[in-house]
């Protein structure tokens, strides 16, 4: 994130920076902010940039002229948290970004389970991963400890548990394994199919992603 005192250091900025997003401050000393978006608007790549104008919005007229020299929406002081929010979702593509993230994991991990169950909050979303995480780990120990001693009840059980956490967090593959896992009718599908190494090494497989997002 870039700062300027004025107008010509945003032209500056912008000459030596590819800039995704402009909060453009009208009321500014040298050159204003309306003039600095008239000669941003000359540089290379920046035709298409989405640039607002914040403004005290109290001048008759004001928004009109904002729009007219190139700015692309409107923001009045006092600007409130939920309205930076609202213009940067609106004019930024998340919903690409996160499409692209939710797609280099293949179906391993919907990435867009968990942005919709934990929405803007990042200490609930943070949380929410480090709970995931902890009760996976947890479930390889025990996947392992109910296989040894041939304990398909308990492996029906847990299988159903995990799959319980896999789909709120969109572990899809890991949801289909442990589903197999629950449904399981003897050891020795588990153990033709391989049923218990699968999961472990799935569950390694997402845990490695959900760190690292």
């Amino acid at each position: 994130m870039y700062t300027a005192a004025n107008g010509a250091e945003a032209v500056s900025i912008c000459q030596e920076n590819k800039i995704d997003l402009i909060l453009m401050d009208i009321q500014m000393p040298e050159m204003n902010g309306i003039e600095a978006t008239r000669v941003i608007r000359l540089l290379n790549n920046f035709q298409e940039t989405p640039i607002i104008a914040v403004t005290a919005g109290n001048v008759k007229g004001e928004k009109e002229k904002c729009l007219d020299a190139g700015l692309n929406d409107f923001l009045a002081k006092p600007i409130r948290e939920k309205d930076i929010f609202d213009v940067l979702e609106k004019w930024l593509d998340f919903s690409k970004k996160e499409k692209n993230e939710t797609n280099d994991f293949g179906n391993h991990l919907d990435l867009s389970m968990i942005n919709n169950y934990t929405k803007d909050d990042e200490s609930f979303r943070k949380m929410f991963i480090e709970i995931i995480i902890n009760e996976l780990e947890k479930s390889v120990q025990e996947f392992e400890t109910y296989f040894n001693k041939q304990n398909l009840e308990g492996l029906n059980q847990l299988g159903h548990k995990v799959k319980g956490t896999a789909k709120t967090a969109g572990l899809t593959i890991l949801a289909d394994l442990t589903e197999q896992i629950e449904k399981s009718t003897s050891i020795n599908y588990l153990q033709e199919n391989q049923l218990i190494i699968k999961v472990k090494t799935e569950i390694e497989l997402v845990i490695n992603y959900l760190k690292n997002i």
